[in-house]
């Protein structure tokens, strides 16, 4: 077990992942992938065992890299930005004040589903985390 945190943006991240994947000689079962959504509401948490980029860029270049769809993500959610706001700005923005009181619940129920895949895999994460908020 590892983790991989790496040194580039994360739209830029999968030749990272796919270095890693190399170098450990991972298999893709083996990969999950930690990003945050914009689709999802802040706090809410969704783990995946594979599918498309859903418009992040960040798994777009992992995906690219290692040629295939087929690898675990956890999604965590931060909210959307406001009508007329652009997306990198509000991605890169700061916490609001009600969002700072929610972070260490968000970061224990994000790591909780972490714990979960490693310890009972992909399916026991998705049936104890999927569609709770």
């Amino acid at each position: 077990m590892g983790c991989l945190l790496p040194s580039t943006y994360m739209n830029n991240s999968g030749a990272a992942v796919k270095q890693a994947v190399l170098n450990k000689n991972l298999d893709h079962a083996d990969i999950l992938i930690v990003c945050d959504d914009f689709h999802l509401d802040f706090g809410q948490v969704r783990i995946r065992s594979k599918g498309a980029d859903g418009g992040h860029n960040g798994l777009t270049s992992v995906i690219e890299h290692l040629g295939t769809q087929a690898f675990a993500r956890l999604r965590l959610g931060i909210g959307g930005p406001v009508k007329g706001q652009e997306s990198v700005e509000y991605v890169l923005g700061k916490w609001t004040a009600g969002e700072e009181k929610q972070l260490d619940e968000f970061i224990d129920r994000a790591t909780d589903c972490c714990g979960a895949w490693l310890q009972g895999g992909i399916h026991k994460a998705m049936d104890q985390f999927n569609g709770r908020s």
